[in-house]
């Protein structure tokens, strides 16, 4: 399997983007999948939790037509020059999306019960889906046994820590193995810190594996080892490719553990020449997670020299996004001239991500300045920095440049941007665009309407959801429907789950049901699993949906992991970490 595995560009990783996420296949996924490429349809990822990619591109000799716009697989983690707007999104869309937030504070609307909240979905975890993934962990299909594993972890389920180790140890399916290891990382369990440093350092295990473990290893805040690792001091052995795979996830790792001591270490490898391009910008980015302010005068200093890895630049651009402040007005004129004169389109387009998400005045005036000089290539990141950083001011200016450009591409990114700006004066353009244009803006359209909650649009919504075949279309339909409808629109969400012969639908509706995070959902996707006519791709996607509808975060774990993730290297562990619901 190539490195990106299954991963898709959904809009890259959009469960309707762009983007690639790794999927790790049992062998009957596998039979399906060489089935459903033929046809031009996504693959599948890890324990049932399905990422599927965007519309055909155009050139993607890795992973073909299916599967365009995302950083090919090239060895090394090497990655391009630039990604798609739509990759970055996907990647970075449950953290604006925020859907349990936004249905907490709509009002309730006929249909919708306002007691679909956490302490509804604690009692469904404790009294009905704890013990449905105890009985799905010992279940005869690989498939469900894998879903089953995550769930556990997701659910912090520490009582089942024995019997995924033992999975781990002994199921004959490797993908089986793969989840029992990725619930342990989810447990979040301090007991299984030595557990997963004897598997980050042995050697018969995979390089995915390993990964993984050092991964887990950063949730537990083991900042000491993961430095060793990321030094040598601690031996990784096996090849080169191996090698550089783990300390990558353990520069990745040493971001999550949250102590400033790990900043002089991640700069010093992010700045050599002499670490693989891979751990270079991830060690870059890692920095933003971490946390450390005392950073920005290093992260400056990788933008300001062009000897620095490009990779680890755009890693840098990507870190600020979470080391400046609204405040801190001098620094954001500096990242401004930066933006002026960067070349580097990878750095660029970052840059004025993370200037939206510094936001203040200052940094959406240098990004609305940026509307009059960008070109094509990354205005849809301006659009998109002007989106996150949500002023009055900045919508405005979005508007402005939704009744002007006529780009499809563009306008899609400009309409998203709208609708994370939360500018309601634009609704009635919306709208009527989406009633009159061409397909491929019908599901940023319907996703910006969604998150403006314009109920006038459930209609148009339900009618695509309905006729749509374009898998794409009906995603976006489906998350746009939740957004309005919240457990309204389960019924018509179980409609299409129950009438749908494409695999890429079912698991987009599954989705979207988990985001939603209504108890309402729980008793028909307990039926799909139940059915044992149903195959076993089915049942895990079903009960995927049960771990995100039970899920204590409001935004899954490992989809964490994508936030200030750089999105111009591929490490095969983390791609396939992030793939999971």
């Amino acid at each position: 399997m190539a490195p990106w595995g299954g991963i898709l560009l959904l809009g890259p990783f959009d469960f309707s983007g762009s983007a690639v996420r790794a999927a790790v296949m049992t062998r009957s996924m596998w039979r399906a999948v060489c089935l459903l490429a033929v046809l031009s349809v996504p693959t599948w990822a890890h324990g049932g939790a399905f990422r599927p990619p965007p519309r055909s591109g155009p050139r993607d000799p890795v992973r073909g037509p299916a599967n365009p716009n995302g950083p090919p697989a090239t060895p090394g983690g090497r990655g391009p020059s630039t990604v798609s707007w739509e990759y970055w999104w996907t990647l970075n869309r449950e953290r604006y999306l925020d859907i349990r937030a936004r249905l907490a504070r709509r009002e309730v609307i006929t249909g919708t019960k306002r007691s679909d909240r956490e302490e509804e979905r604690r009692l469904a975890r404790e009294t009905i889906l704890i013990p449905e993934v105890l009985k799905a962990l010992k279940d005869r299909e690989d498939e469900v046994r894998a879903a089953a594993a995550v769930a556990a972890g997701k659910f912090g389920m520490t009582m089942a820590a024995p019997r995924l180790r033992e999975m781990f140890a002994r199921d004959k399916i490797r993908d089986v193995r793969e989840s029992a290891l990725l619930g342990l990382l989810l447990l979040r369990d301090q007991k299984q810190a030595g557990f997963l440093a004897e598997v980050a350092l042995d050697q018969n295990e995979r390089a995915r594996m390993r990964g993984f473990a050092v991964l887990g290893l950063g949730y537990l805040k083991e900042a000491t080892f993961l430095s060793d690792v990321l030094t040598g001091k601690k031996k990784v052995i096996g090849s080169s490719r191996t090698r550089e795979q783990v300390r990558a996830c353990a520069a990745t790792a040493l971001g999550l553990s949250g102590n400033p001591a790990m900043t002089p270490l991640l700069v010093a490898h992010a700045r050599s020449r002499s670490t693989p391009r891979a751990m270079a910008g991830l060690a870059a980015s890692a920095l933003g997670p971490l946390g450390d302010p005392i950073a920005i005068g290093d992260v400056l200093s990788m933008l300001r020299t062009e000897r620095v890895r490009d990779a680890a630049r755009v890693g840098a651009a990507t870190a600020l996004g979470s080391l400046v402040q609204p405040s801190q007005q001098t620094t954001i004129e500096l990242v401004g001239k930066l933006l002026d004169k960067e070349r580097h389109p990878g750095v660029k387009s970052m840059l004025a991500i993370s200037l939206g998400r510094i936001g203040g005045e200052h940094s959406e005036r240098i990004l609305i300045g940026q509307l009059k000089r960008v070109g094509q290539q990354l205005r849809a990141f301006v659009y998109l920095g002007l989106g996150i950083s949500g002023s009055e001011t900045a919508g405005a200016a979005l508007h402005r440049e939704f009744l002007r450009v006529k780009n499809g591409g563009d306008r899609s990114a400009c309409a998203l941007a709208l609708g994370l700006a939360d500018y309601r004066a634009a609704i009635p353009d919306l709208r009527r665009e989406l009633k009159e244009r061409h397909a491929m803006f019908a599901p940023y359209g319907m996703l910006a309407l969604g998150l403006l909650n314009d109920l006038k649009t459930i209609p148009i919504i339900e009618k695509t959801l309905d006729k749509s075949r374009d898998p794409v279309t009906r995603e976006k339909a489906a998350i746009g429907l939740a957004l309005l409808r919240r457990s309204a629109a389960i019924d018509a969400l179980i409609k299409v789950l129950a009438g749908s012969n494409s695999l890429y639908e079912r698991a987009a509706v599954v989705r979207a049901l988990g985001l939603i995070g209504s108890v309402k959902a729980v008793a028909p996707l307990r039926a799909i699993v139940h059915d044992k006519r149903r195959s076993g791709i089915e049942r895990a996607l079903a009960l995927a949906g049960l771990g995100r509808i039970g899920d204590p975060e409001a935004v899954p774990v490992l989809t964490q992991l994508t936030f200030d993730f750089n999105p111009y290297v591929t490490v095969e562990a983390i791609q396939q970490a992030i793939t999971i619901l």
